[in-house]
């Protein structure tokens, strides 16, 4: 597993949608990680979702629609 492999499919600007709700906040900015084979491979064993505790901030979901 290189780092080549790991892919961001999306970037989450938490200053922007919090703008929207009238809230001010610092630059923050979420990136979903991915590594198609990994994530895969953990959702073939599994049909629900995948989360780690709180300080892990671990959650793998499958889409389903």
């Amino acid at each position: 597993m290189g780092a080549l492999d790991w892919k961001i499919p999306a970037v989450h600007d938490l200053q922007t949608t919090m703008a929207k709700f009238d809230k001010d906040v610092k630059k923050v900015k979420i990136f979903e990680l991915c590594h198609p084979d990994h994530a895969g491979e953990i959702l073939a064993e599994n049909d629900e979702s995948i989360c780690l505790n709180k300080s892990n901030h671990l959650r793998i979901k499958c889409n389903s629609g």
